[in-house]
């Protein structure tokens, strides 16, 4: 999955957030000053992906996350599968909580999915990550290092096994041991 495009209107510190052109090969590095909402922008990419944050999974507080002078937030972020097909993911969050995700194929008016749950399956699929291991591969928050170290261990593992492949490579080496099998019958 490649991220494209990361847009946001009244989340957290940020009124308006657009962030484009993110280049496909490349290593992208968020710098400022203490403050300055380089975290919000990975906090954006993880709502818009999964419907939370790791602040928000753990208090579920939507005033953590709509800016200071609105009532909800939106943020979009349109991706691209290896296959070369393009989506664009929509979330809105309400101060009373009340969330709604929408799936867009790009360049299609009316979402491919719907609804929180029908768009998170569909994130997890195309990723193959979860919140989880997307929280502890990705995208690591400050001061959690530690914690993470501690904590998810074998998660991580798992998760960069799945990132470089060898989960692949696993199911071909026992494609071919079926087929060796039936070979020598």
């Amino acid at each position: 999955m490649l991220l494209k495009t990361i847009t946001a209107f009244n989340f957290k510190k940020y009124e308006s957030l657009e962030i484009e052109n993110i280049p496909d090969k490349a290593i992208v590095g968020i710098f400022g000053e203490n403050e300055s909402g380089k975290s919000t922008i990975g906090d954006a990419v993880s709502f818009a992906l999964f419907g939370t944050t790791v602040k928000f999974a753990s208090d579920n507080a939507a005033a953590s996350l709509i800016h200071w002078d609105a009532d909800e937030c939106e943020v979009q972020l349109t991706f691209k599968i290896a296959e070369g097909d393009e989506y664009r993911v929509v979330r809105r969050l309400e101060r009373n909580g009340a969330q709604k995700a929408f799936l867009y194929q790009q360049r299609h008016e009316t979402p491919i999915k719907t609804g929180v749950k029908e768009v998170n399956a569909a994130v997890e699929k195309f990723s193959g990550f979860d919140f989880q291991s997307f929280r502890y591969t990705f995208y690591l928050v400050q001061k959690e290092i530690d914690i993470i170290l501690k904590e998810a261990k074998n998660n991580s593992q798992h998760a960069i096994y799945k990132m470089l492949g060898f989960e692949r490579l696993d199911w071909a080496q026992d494609v071919v041991a079926a087929e060796k099998e039936n070979v020598e019958k």
